[in-house]
């Protein structure tokens, strides 16, 4: 897996964190999700925490900032764990079904909130848009090496990343949610169980590499 493109750049980027600091931001990430961001105050997470108020404006100097931070961190993490489970397999099948149903595992812990918060802070959601096209645009690279292999059928790997692109930033709407009774982590993982059924080819008609015979 090579020349794919490189993740956004982290927030954290050029920064180191104390192991308290870790901690901090991991309990932080953990309140986020299970109870969105909107409503809680510094003083409130200093509280729940046991720390200062200095300890979190020590990671970022306001609000806003330490909310891009946290989500920024959890985001980057989930990439790399994605991108490492699909280095892992050689099935083209697998590797696709394997990057992107990561998300979904991950957010399992995201809460309707969480999704709600998300949707009504502009400078989060751009967040998640920047790393939903990091993300597509990795999905896209995978796809085509599945054409080229045979794998999947002969289609516009760049128009699929579009469409899914397109329906990751829709998911993250609450409303859409609430009218399909789904969490985040549930319909991204339909959304992806979709988009590789819809490729894969009966085992029978995979063309060998190289091999476009069969297309």
């Amino acid at each position: 897996m090579t020349g794919y493109p490189r993740p956004p750049v982290a927030l954290s980027r050029g920064r180191s964190f104390t192991s308290r600091q870790e901690s901090v931001l991991a309990e932080l990430e953990e309140i986020f999700l299970q109870e969105g961001f909107r409503r809680l105050t510094i003083q409130e997470l200093a509280a729940r925490l046991r720390c200062s108020r200095r300890t979190l404006y020590d990671l970022a100097p306001s609000k806003d900032e330490l909310v891009a931070l946290v989500v920024d961190r959890l985001l980057q993490g989930i990439g790399r764990q994605a991108m490492a489970r699909a280095r892992a397999l050689d099935d083209p099948l697998q590797r696709v079904h394997a990057y992107m149903s990561t998300a979904s595992r991950a957010l399992t812990r995201a809460a309707r909130a969480f999704s709600a918060d998300v949707a009504g802070q502009p400078g989060i959601r751009r967040l998640f848009q920047e790393h939903y096209r990091f993300a597509t645009s990795i999905a896209a690279v995978l796809i085509q090496e599945g054409m080229d292999g045979g794998t999947f059928r002969e289609t516009d790997a760049r128009l699929v990343a579009e469409v899914i692109y397109a329906s990751l930033d829709r998911l993250q709407d609450p409303e859409v949610l609430e009218h399909l009774g789904r969490t985040n982590a549930e319909a991204f993982q339909e959304l992806f169980d979709l988009i590789v059924h819809g490729l894969s080819r009966p085992s029978e008609d995979r063309a060998r590499p190289g091999d476009r015979s069969s297309s």
